[in-house]
């Protein structure tokens, strides 16, 4: 049966409130995480340094939110009255330049 416009019946979870289960399960994995605190560290601590900063940062991928890579450009109006679209990489490399000239 299609999903009909007005319907009441099927309306869902409220936006924003918790998944039930995901929330017994991340209090289970929280708990599980706190009765072996002592534990982890030890074995983080017996792991070579290079092993033991790699399991830091993938332990810290889980915990940590993701930064996103973002273009950002510039409409900007050139000496010859053209307009112009630069990077944020261009835009800093131009005003370091400018910035340099202008100091001496």
């Amino acid at each position: 049966m299609k999903f009909k416009k007005g319907n009441n019946y099927g309306i869902g979870r409220p936006k924003g409130s918790a998944n039930k289960n995901t929330e017994a399960l991340r209090g289970y994995f929280y708990d599980l995480l706190e009765e072996n605190r002592e534990q982890l560290k030890e074995d983080l601590y017996s792991l070579d340094p290079k092993d033991r900063v790699n399991a830091l940062i993938q332990l810290s991928k889980l915990v940590l939110p993701q930064l996103k890579q973002v273009d950002l450009t510039a409409n900007v109006v050139n000496s010859k009255n053209e307009r112009v679209f630069l990077t944020v990489k261009q835009i800093t490399l131009l005003f370091t330049k400018v910035t340099t000239h202008y100091k001496k």
